[in-house]
């Protein structure tokens, strides 16, 4: 997981910010930050990213960054399976953990968390859910704005049938870029609008369609290009020699078809 410092890097290094809280952007009168998902509330068990905000006698205040940074509270006792004897070597603001829901009450809006019954399995299935769910929701953010629409309009008409028909919005974007009418059409997303639909897929093919990776052999240590180098040939070799044998065959093959027209058998 990244902190904070690792999205300032970002920004001052001129990459575009993924993260989802701080002020809206935007204008027009329509909000710019929203959630990643279609239910307001996580469910319980559901393992969830967080960013601690700060640090209390009660346990650490969070905010769960998939659902608009609603407050959460990792409970003091659910932050270790070991004794703590001091909190701030667990967490610390600004730093993003995975945990699991454990009590979520709506009215009050209180959601109690639990980090010491992650599993590492569960953070790094987590965190791959995240970071898809980061470039879903860059799209529709970014199109919200081209567009001039609030964010959960366009999840509505877009990302939000995505999830519940493919698990993952993200998976159906990918999909997309090469079919796009088996994705963005009237039976999954009825009365979408074609301006919507065009800048949807605009910037979809933009920021999802794979990059040729160039790769500089001159970089790499001697010994193993000299080992690139004998494994290309011999490559390049069998390929010859392939080429050759099946040359050889179809000649011999075609001398046996004229022998046969000759001598009538």
């Amino acid at each position: 997981m990244r902190d904070d410092e690792d999205y300032e890097e970002e920004e001052e290094a001129g990459v575009e910010d993924t993260d989802f809280g701080g002020e809206e952007r935007g204008g027009g009168g329509y909000s710019m930050n929203f959630r990643m998902y279609e239910n307001q509330f996580p469910e319980i068990d559901e393992v969830v990213v967080v960013q601690v905000r700060s640090i209390a006698e009660m346990g650490a205040y969070v905010s769960l960054l998939e659902y608009n940074n609603i407050e959460g509270m990792i409970l003091l006792s659910e932050l270790s399976r070991r004794r703590i004897r001091s909190i701030n070597k667990l967490v610390r603001v600004g730093k993003q953990e995975v945990c699991m829901v454990l009590r979520v009450d709506k009215e009050k809006g209180y959601i109690d968390l639990s980090k010491r019954r992650v599993s590492p399995e569960d953070v790094q299935k987590c965190d791959e859910r995240y970071q898809r769910s980061k470039a879903v929701h860059s799209i529709v953010r970014h199109v919200s704005e081209v567009v001039h629409v609030d964010m959960e309009q366009l999840y509505q008409k877009t990302a939000w049938p995505l999830y519940r028909k493919y698990g993952h919005a993200y998976e159906a974007f990918r999909l997309a870029i090469t079919d796009p009418d088996s994705i963005f059409n009237d039976e999954t997303m009825p009365d979408l609008d074609p301006a919507w639909r065009k800048a949807m897929l605009a910037d979809i093919a933009k920021r999802l369609t794979p990059t040729a990776v160039k790769v500089d052999f001159a970089d790499w240590p001697l010994c193993i290009r000299l080992f690139m180098r004998d494994v290309l040939g011999l490559v390049a070799e069998n390929a010859v020699q392939s080429r050759s044998c099946a040359h050889t065959f179809a000649c011999e093959i075609a001398h046996e078809s004229c022998v046969r027209e000759r001598t009538g058998r």
